[in-house]
Order: structure tokens, then C-alpha cells, then sequence
């Protein structure tokens, strides 16, 4: 089913995206199996226009990747969020700190703490946003049990498709491409410019 749905996408990739949501929806989240997507494009439009609160499953690691670059000598900022993202970490070999994010999240969190570990700590963050009346975007959903979180909690989840960029493009790593065959509420086709991508938010808002 979830195969069918993409390619329904991929068939009518030239018509204008579609109002999505018949109620003001307060909780979306977002996947893609590559990166480059524009998940995070997406989110910032959500949060910037229609109030929303972003929400990262890999929040609270990604504090904890800060602590140590800033224990070892370095300004996190740039490493986690910035630019040197994709660098070797100096003095490290190979290491950038998004490989380090990714063992920290997967190989450390999940599979040698607890498999929901990092949902945990994200559904409390939801769950007092949303009682206060707060609007939730999550923007870097990957894993089955982070989806199944999502439709818990009457979220709606929506895959970001960019034809362009394939999973042989992009980057590898278990938390990239663990819900690529999972069905999702909505499709948003990323096809042309960033501003073209803002357009089609607006237009499957509808609000």
C-alpha cells in the first residue's frame, strides 16, 4: 500500500498540491529516506506561519553531542547544526559529528539503552505542548516505534519526496531510511524551487 501511494505521487507530480488538512492539524511530522528532502524547509514554514513548535526525536542527543565537542575543545554549534556537519571532527579521523549523532541516537540509545529511549523524552515534550495549547512539528521521524508515537498521540505523518535524490545518493545509515516502506497520512512532492515548496505548505494547509 505504501509503494502504491508514491507512485500515485510520482503519476501527478505536475498538479498543484492539494489542501491536505480538513482540520487545523496540531501535530505533523515528517520523513524522508534521503537527505536534502526538505523536511527541514518544510518545518521552518509550519513554525514561522502557522505557530508551530518544533519537536526533534534527537533533541536531547544532539545536547548531549554539544556537551562533548564543547568538553574536547570545540564550538558545538556549527558541528551539530551548522556547516561542519559532514567535516572529520579534528583530530578524530574519519569522524564528523553527524556519524556521531547517529551511533549516539542508534547504536548507543536505541539498541544498548532502550528502543524508545528518545521517544520517551520526545512524547513528554508533545504532550505539554499540545496541553497548552501548542501546535507540534517534528521534522526528523525515522524509526517505526517514533511513527507509531506519532499516530498514538493523533498526529499526522507526512513523507517528503524528492525525486532527485535517491537512497543510492544519499548518505547511509539505519536512522535514514527505516520507514521508507511504511505507509503515511500524506505525500508532499518536493519537485522544484524552495519557494515552490513554501507554495505547496500553504496550499496543503489550506488555512
Amino acid at each position: 500500500m505504501g509503494h502504491e501511494a508514491d507512485q500515485a505521487v510520482e503519476r501527478n507530480d505536475s498538479v498543484d498540491q492539494p489542501e491536505l488538512f480538513q482540520t487545523e492539524p496540531d501535530l505533523i511530522a515528517l520523513y524522508s529516506p534521503v537527505m536534502g528532502s526538505g523536511k527541514s524547509e518544510v518545518a521552518k514554514v509550519l513554525v514561522e506561519e502557522y505557530g508551530f513548535t518544533l519537536v526533534k526525536f534527537a533533541g536531547c542527543l544532539k545536547e548531549m553531542t554539544r556537551v562533548f565537542l564543547g568538553y574536547i575543545g570545540f564550538d558545538p554549534e556549527e558541528m551539530v547544526e551548522g556547516s561542519l556537519k559532514e567535516e572529520p571532527i579534528p583530530g578524530w579521523g574519519e569522524l564528523t559529528p553527524r556519524r556521531l549523532m547517529q551511533t549516539l541516537g542508534t547504536e548507543w540509545g536505541r539498541n544498548h539503552i532502550h528502543q524508545d529511549l528518545w521517544i520517551k523524552v520526545a512524547h513528554d515534550q508533545i504532550k505539554s505542548l499540545r496541553s497548552r495549547g501548542l501546535p507540534v512539528v517534528v521534522d526528523d521521524m525515522r524509526f517505526p516505534n517514533e511513527l507509531g508515537l506519532i499516530k498514538q498521540m493523533g498526529g499526522d505523518a507526512i513523507k517528503v519526496i524528492r525525486p532527485d535524490i535517491t537512497l543510492l545518493d544519499s548518505r547511509s545509515h539505519e536512522s535514514e531510511a527505516g520507514l521508507h516502506a511504511y505507509d503515511f497520512d500524506f505525500h508532499l512532492f518536493n519537485d522544484g524551487t524552495l519557494d515552490q515548496l513554501r507554495s505547496k505548505v500553504r496550499a496543503s494547509m489550506g488555512y
